[in-house]
Formats: C-alpha cells, structure tokens, sequence
C-alpha cells in the first residue's frame, strides 16, 4: 500500500464491505417495520380506490338526508313550540304550587330553582329547531 491508487482501492473495497453489511443488518432488523409501511401503503391505495366509488353513493344519501330534514323541520318545529308551551304551563302550575305552599310555610319554597331549570330547557329546544331550520336552510341553497 505504498501508492495512492492501492490505499484508495483498499479504502473503497473496505467501505463497500461495511456499507453492504450495514444495509443488509437494517433490512434484516427493520424487515417487520418495512412490511407494515408496505402493507399501510397498500391499504391507502385500496381505500382511496374504494372512497372514489362509493362518493356518490355518499352525495345521494346526504342529499337524501337534506331533504328529509327539510321535509320534517315543520313538524319539529311544531313539536319543539308544543312542548315549550307545556313547559310553560308547567312553570306556571309550579308557581302556583309554590305560592299555595308558600302560604303555608315560611316563604322559602324552592321553586324558582325548579322554574330556571325548566327555562333553560325551554331555550335548549328552541334553539335545537332554530339549528335544524338553519340546517335545512342552508341543504336548500346547496341544492340550488
């Protein structure tokens, strides 16, 4: 190895020999992490190719569901305004309840937090059939 071309190929032959051992050790180590990106590769493939057919599948049921959201929003509507109304009748028969009861005790009938209660439920469903109308507005203008 007295000249420069022997130690340049000594040096080449002995990377090689290292190089070509270190590759094929990670293959052999990382065999089961490369077949798993094999495989989750695979399954993107096979799942983009699967979402591509069933998309209109998908577009006509969510049409379908628009609509028959925009059919029932009368009906719910309706519902919702019945039931805020019992709920209404209700806080006024507690309040009722409780000033008749208040008469008999010392004034500290707890119907006001009863009476808040049943409000915000009230609002909570007024403000679900105010969403549902939102919602079948908006499939409306999509349809157009």
């Amino acid at each position: 190895m007295n000249t420069a071309h022997e130690r340049e190929a000594y040096l080449r032959s002995l990377l090689n020999g290292l190089y070509s051992n270190a590759a094929i050790i990670y293959e052999h180590n990382s065999k089961a992490m490369l077949d798993y990106n094999q495989a989750q590769a695979n399954l993107k493939i096979q799942l983009a190719d699967v979402a591509t057919k069933i998309m209109p599948l998908i577009t006509a049921f969510s049409n379908m569901a628009a609509v028959v959201l925009g059919v029932l929003k009368p009906a719910i509507e309706v519902i919702v305004q019945v039931i805020a109304t019992l709920c209404q009748w209700i806080i006024t028969a507690i309040n009722w309840l409780g000033a008749f009861f208040g008469i008999f005790s010392d004034g500290k009938a707890s119907v006001s937090n009863t009476n808040n209660s049943i409000n915000k439920a009230t609002n909570s469903m007024n403000n679900y059939a105010g969403a549902i109308g939102g919602a079948a507005a908006a499939a409306k203008e999509l349809k157009k």
